[in-house]
């Protein structure tokens, strides 16, 4: 009798078991996704004309899959909608890192990064990032307010650089000069930037300014207090641009000395011939 209720038990169980392994249900249907890219990312040349480089790390979509794997990447980089520079890599299998290079970079702007990765059963995705090209930051740094120097000889006027033969301000000057020696010049950046002057109330005035003879008197127009000005500075070469963005004597123009306010260009070149700095003092020539 034992030996029969064993069996019967052991018999209903193994039914029990072949039952649970087919309950009739259809396999289960595997989606192919499109490609997923994880980054998108610029590592070099964001600084005019050096080598330009980014990565992406894609993968197929559905982990362990083998419906699709990933077949081609695409990129494209424009600036203000026209293209400068692509290029197509093929890619296998479910992941892959993707460098993008461009060999001497590009010039100072505002770019856009595209990149379409597809796989092989034609499903892809795109993924965008924007950088920005800048000038080389310089040796030395420009960026804060500035004055001219309260010494002898900060203003010479000559036919070469640092020459002052023809006219240099003395040590008298400081003081009877004050109002042009206390105008503050200011440089927010480094390489570009925007440039402001803060002359005050009173600041030098010349004959061709309508102050005879020449001396302290209310700023005229263009040479007035501004911060709507812009520069850039590279190779030892300062540029400022807009009406009325000068330093020191502004009458002193590229190869021009202007006879009238409204002669006034819209930006100035100044060679820098020196630069210095002695503890918390910097020095420009």
């Amino acid at each position: 009798m034992k030996k029969q209720l064993l069996y019967l038990t052991l018999s209903l169980a193994l039914v029990i078991i072949y039952g649970s392994c087919d309950n009739g249900n259809a396999d289960p249907v595997i989606i192919d996704g499109p490609p997923v890219i994880e980054s998108l990312t610029v590592t070099a040349g964001t600084i005019e004309n050096t080598d330009f480089a980014a990565n992406a790390v894609v993968n197929d979509g559905v982990e362990g899959s083998t419906i699709s794997t990933l077949a081609t990447a695409t990129w494209s980089i424009t600036s203000g909608g026209a293209e400068v520079a692509s290029g197509t890599e093929s890619l296998s299998g479910d992941a892959a890192t993707i460098n993008i290079a461009v060999a001497g970079g590009f010039s100072i702007g505002d770019y856009n990064l595209d990149l379409v990765v597809s796989d092989s059963n034609g499903n892809s995705s795109t993924e965008n990032v924007s950088f920005t090209v800048e000038l080389p930051l310089p040796d030395f740094d420009i960026s804060g307010d500035w004055r001219l120097e309260p010494v002898a000889g900060a203003l010479k006027v000559g036919p070469a650089q640092g020459d002052g033969s023809w006219w240099s301000s003395g040590a008298g000057d400081v003081a009877g000069r004050a109002c042009l020696f206390d105008d503050i010049y200011t440089f927010t950046g480094n390489a570009t930037g925007t440039f402001g002057v803060n002359v005050g109330d009173m600041t030098w005035l010349e004959p061709w300014q309508g102050m005879d003879p020449e001396g302290c008197g209310t700023p005229v127009a263009p040479f007035v207090s501004s911060t709507d000005f812009t520069y850039t500075y590279q190779n030892n070469q300062l540029t400022l641009e807009g009406v009325g963005a000068a330093l020191g004597l502004v009458k002193a123009h590229n190869g021009v000395e202007l006879r009238s306010p409204a002669d006034a260009p819209d930006q100035v070149t100044y060679e820098i011939a020196s630069q210095t700095q002695e503890g918390s003092v910097r020095r420009m020539t």
